[in-house]
């Protein structure tokens, strides 16, 4: 996808809302590669994101990116506003129906007024983890045990109902 937007844009629309003065170490094109592989690969978490990027470091270096850090990736996303991928997204959009005036507006052998940007409707889940503590002489099982034990639990919450979808079985720690 990157290479259909053009550079000037995007360094035009970074100069524009003020993103590139930001940018110390990780670059604007950086980022915005990374939000379209996050968003294209439904990474579910900044650690999805940040450990595939840096396992294909070298076949994004090809395009000018590097991977990012948990910590760069974390403060991008909290600095620099999100209104810049909004405006390269609609100026790419622009540049391409420019050049090809059926771009966007007509699915090829599909009924005219639908269009290719349609909004995808896509299951979006959360999964955290929970430790509980307990007292290992609190179990009868860990009567042996002198220290502290937990249990640990896998929840996958669903964002569009706000219920949990699946509850994992608890792993315990000792």
């Amino acid at each position: 996808m990157l290479k259909f937007i053009p550079r000037d844009i995007i360094q035009r629309t970074a100069r524009e809302t003020g993103v590139d003065v930001k940018a110390r170490t990780y670059s604007v094109l950086s980022h915005l590669g990374t939000m379209l592989f996050a968003q294209l690969a439904h990474a579910l978490s900044l650690n999805d994101v940040c450990d595939w990027l840096r396992l294909k470091a070298r076949a994004i270096a090809a395009f000018g990116l590097t991977p990012p850090s948990r910590n760069n990736l974390s403060n991008s996303n909290k600095v620099r506003d999100a209104k810049f991928a909004e405006l390269v997204f609609w100026r790419t959009l622009a540049h391409l129906q420019h050049h090809d005036r059926s771009f966007g507006r007509q699915r090829p052998g599909g009924h005219a007024g639908r269009s290719l940007l349609h909004r995808f409707k896509v299951r979006i889940d959360a999964v955290d983890s929970t430790v509980m503590e307990m007292v290992a002489n609190c179990m009868n099982w860990a009567k042996h045990r002198r220290r502290k034990a937990a249990a640990k639990i896998h929840l996958r919450l669903g964002l569009n109902s706000f219920l949990p979808t699946k509850l994992s079985s608890p792993s315990w720690l000792f």
